[in-house]
């Protein structure tokens, strides 16, 4: 009778840690670079490259990205798109009459966005993801 009560405390105890585990989620978080240098107001994609799940973004300021646990990554691989909209030193007509706005054009080539050949797997937890992309 002892034994058996011990077997399902060590069960509970088992499935409360499983589920422990399986609520803290999965996080990314990394650097992102081009060129070398921080990619200063950007945006990272992860599209889960196994179908089911939704697509998670995050902000790039300054070469840093981060995702919290809650935002609804699962563990698995990714197929991951980066875009910068970056300034070119021109000025253009804006939307209001009589105005102007600076001039913006992606600055990441598109085998890191919209063809993008990026890949991540993510587990269980905190997961560290950094990003060297190259201009050409």
């Amino acid at each position: 009778m002892r034994r058996a009560g011990c077997t399902a405390l060590i069960a509970v105890g088992l499935l409360a840690a499983a589920g422990c585990g399986n609520a803290a989620g999965v996080a990314a978080k990394g650097r992102v670079t081009l060129g070398n240098l921080p990619v200063q107001e950007g945006t990272i994609v992860f599209i889960p490259s196994a179908g089911g799940g939704q697509k998670v973004s995050a902000v790039v300021k300054d070469g840093e990205y981060a995702i919290p646990a809650d935002a609804a990554l699962k563990p698995g691989p990714y197929r991951v798109e980066v875009t910068w909209s970056r300034p070119t030193g021109k000025k253009v007509p804006s939307a209001d009459p009589g105005m102007m706005t600076d001039e913006r054009k992606e600055a990441v080539p598109a085998k890191y966005n919209t063809q993008s050949t990026l890949t991540a797997d993510l587990n269980f937890g905190e997961n560290t993801k950094d990003f060297s992309l190259t201009s050409n």
